[in-house]
């Protein structure tokens, strides 16, 4: 699979790619290392993932506690409220 860069014929690095919110959502340099974001609406960082397979995962509440996180090194922690039925 080709990179963003080499998709569109980039030849200036870093290649950067922000959001309308300024939020850094790519970055690829000219070795080919890359990594994406996921941001969500209070610009928080929901997702990342880079070349060399790494990846997370986190989730929010309403006041913009991390309530979950997951990575690909198996790393859970998960503080989100259990529903009366989980106990």
């Amino acid at each position: 699979m080709k990179t963003i860069a080499q998709q569109r014929k980039v030849t200036k690095f870093p290649l950067i790619i922000n959001d309308d919110n300024n939020n850094r959502i790519y970055s690829e340099t000219s070795d080919g290392y890359w990594y994406k974001q996921e941001f969500n609406s209070n610009n928080n960082i929901i997702y990342s993932e880079n070349s060399a397979g790494y990846w997370y995962k986190r989730e929010f509440d309403s006041n913009n506690n991390e309530i979950y996180y997951e990575s690909s090194y198996g790393t859970i922690e998960d503080k989100r409220p259990k529903s009366p039925c989980e106990g």
